[in-house]
């Protein structure tokens, strides 16, 4: 059974009712009815007006969810190939030694780069038999040496 939350999601605003709002709260509109209007809390409308008076406008984001990435610059693939090139290691040490030169790459910034120049291989999909395989493997090898401790009695 999966657990639901019973407090419902807010509502993501976007830009016409966000310019409504700001139109309907200028004409003299309370800040809870305009919010009971666009189902969202008051609070949420009071951050909105408080920015737009600020600034003269609101920023409302354009997707929902994490923003895109930049693609890397040509230097940050520069220094990851060099420091590859210096110690010929994976994509953690490769991060590591970046990291204690100073500049701030992450590893998965590191390996997306070492994976478009073709310096990473992409691992096979482990499973659960493996380690069935290994103690298979470990059986066989003894099942030939009758001097092997397992078959000891």
């Amino acid at each position: 059974m999966l657990y639901r939350s019973k407090r419902k999601m807010k509502k993501r605003l976007t830009a016409k009712p966000i310019r409504s709002a700001m139109n309907q709260l200028e004409k003299g509109k309370k800040v809870s009815v305009v919010a009971a209007e666009l189902k969202v809390t008051p609070r949420h409308i009071r951050r909105l007006r408080a920015e737009f008076r600020e600034t003269g406008s609101v920023h409302v984001p354009c997707l929902p969810g994490r923003p895109t990435l930049q693609p890397p610059s040509q230097e940050e693939v520069q220094m990851v190939l060099d420091a590859y090139q210096l110690e010929k290691v994976g994509v953690l040490r490769t991060a590591i030694s970046l990291r204690r030169a100073g500049h701030n790459i992450s590893y998965q910034r590191v390996y997306r780069i070492m994976k478009e120049n073709g310096l990473v291989v992409p691992r096979l999909v482990r499973n659960s038999s493996k380690s069935r395989t290994t103690n298979l493997k470990i059986f066989t090898l003894h099942r030939f040496n009758p001097d092997a401790a397992c078959f000891k009695h």
